[in-house]
């Protein structure tokens, strides 16, 4: 905060839409603050890293508080930006890390237009937790164990001479009950303001565990978003424990993203996968 600025760092765990908790913040400052304090930037957190800035006009905020449009007004004021480097030091939450949560819930799992048996369901549990270590550091897996289902009579395995990367789903449903479904460890951070970065390390999924990494290139202000990830997975054991098997390989894709509006993006994925296919 300086005499005219005041600059607010928002993680959001309440509201659904992110505009209403920007919104609701940005009528808390026009309370507590002094009269001074005309401009609000207000930065959403994600995962630990700075999403965006949103600039505000303090005057703006109260003049269109009831006015019917006002949303729409104060939508074409506000300034977007990719996220500001704050100032001065960064005043977190006392108690924000670490932090665990978790859950149990149920789940189900299908097989379906197998010749033999056209539809195969299990359902049971899933135990998932995750730990925040620090901003953008996590921990987190689930375990599972079927109730009840049928999925672990499958009888039409693959005798392809190509690599096997998922057609040896039958042995997984036979053999892995309880499973660790996944157990990973994940790093989010930004290299700049409008690059973000990942690096994970772990059991990805019921198959495969990996060495990933990820960068991301998007602009606060483009419709278009560039990124490319490089893996090194192997196959897991059938009983989804903590061993693997032999197969191994090296995957990776270069993707780009254009925002459509509306909800809906556009994306264009070129690279290597699983069966080591480009």
């Amino acid at each position: 905060i300086s005499g005219t600025r005041a600059e607010f760092r928002l993680r959001n765990t309440r509201y659904g839409i992110a505009p209403q908790a920007i919104g609701r913040v940005a009528r808390a400052m026009t309370r507590i603050l002094p009269i001074s304090v005309e401009t609000f930037v207000i930065t959403p957190m994600v995962e630990g890293m700075a999403a965006a800035s949103i600039t505000l006009s303090r005057s703006d905020i109260e003049a269109l508080e009831n006015a019917p449009d006002g949303s729409a007004l104060m939508l074409q004021r506000a300034r977007f930006s990719d996220p500001v480097r704050p100032a001065g030091p960064v005043i977190r939450n006392q108690g924000l890390y670490p932090h665990l949560g978790w859950s149990v819930t149920p789940y189900t799992r299908g097989s379906f237009f197998d010749p033999g048996n056209p539809i195969r369901m299990d359902f049971g549990l899933r135990g998932q937790a995750r730990i925040d270590i620090a901003p953008g550091l996590s921990v987190s897996g689930a375990i599972t164990k079927k109730i009840v289902g049928n999925l672990d009579t499958i009888t039409r395995l693959s005798n392809s001479v190509l690599p096997h990367v998922r057609s040896d789903f039958g042995f997984y449903n036979i053999q892995g009950d309880p499973a660790l479904e996944y157990l990973t460890a994940d790093y989010l951070f930004q290299v700049a303001p409008a690059v973000y970065g990942r690096l994970s390390v772990g059991y990805l999924e019921r198959m495969y565990g990996r060495i990933s990494g990820e960068l991301l290139w998007k602009p606060v202000n483009s419709r278009l978003a560039l990124g490319v990830e490089a893996n090194l997975v192997r196959q897991r054991d059938f009983d989804t424990r903590f061993g693997f098997q032999s197969y191994q390989v090296a995957t990776g894709h270069v993707s780009a993203y254009y925002d459509l509006k509306n909800g809906f993006v556009a994306q264009v994925d070129a690279g290597r996968y699983l069966a080591g296919d480009w």
